[in-house]
């Protein structure tokens, strides 16, 4: 009889320790995702602000950061939810994780043009346009896009013209803009 119960305790002592390396893990994990949240909020946080209130470089680097911190967050994302289907073995887990890394290649697409430019963007060293303004408008919404055809070149700029100085077309004008991502960083008359 002292046996069987010795063996029960031994039981009972074996899911206990188990228990406890659990919750370890769970406080440890929690504590690396709450880190990996913040770092992300951070991030998003500083690209958010420097897109809003900066300057076109600014813009720029708010940009720069955000897709590359957005390209992060994905994949990241994608290799544990991954991770986390090998121990729970759902499809719907393992499913959620591909496409997650899938998601991955949207911000991704955009990185190589952005981090060309920064070299030209660190040293002012604009690409250069000039030609007649042949149509232009204004979309109006969360931000403020001015859609610009100069010659056979589209460009967009993130800004409204001066009430002051309207755009004309038929006038002449110039366009500095990065040559890989067409980011137009300056827009005045000849």
């Amino acid at each position: 009889m002292w046996l069987i119960g010795g063996n029960k305790l031994d039981k009972y002592r074996y899911t206990e320790n188990k228990c406890l390396e659990k919750r370890k893990f769970n406080h440890k994990s929690n504590i690396i995702f709450l880190a990996f949240f913040l770092l992300f909020f951070i991030a998003f946080s500083t690209s958010a602000v420097l897109k809003v209130f900066g300057g076109l470089k600014a813009e720029f680097y708010g940009n720069v950061i955000g897709y590359t911190f957005l390209s992060i967050f994905f994949l990241t994302t994608g290799v544990v939810t991954l991770v986390v289907s090998t121990y729970d073995n759902k499809l719907s887990t393992k499913t959620l994780g591909f496409l997650f890394i899938i998601f991955t290649a949207i911000p991704a697409i955009y990185l190589p043009n952005y981090y060309k430019d920064l070299p030209k963007v660190l040293n002012s060293d604009y690409s250069c346009y000039e030609g007649e303004l042949t149509d232009y408008y204004v979309a109006y919404g969360k931000f403020t896009h001015t859609h610009l055809t100069i010659g056979n070149e589209k460009f967009n700029m993130k800004c409204k013209p001066s009430a002051k100085n309207p755009p004309i077309k038929g006038r002449m004008y110039s366009v500095e803009y990065l040559p890989n991502t067409k980011f137009v960083v300056n827009f005045y008359k000849k």
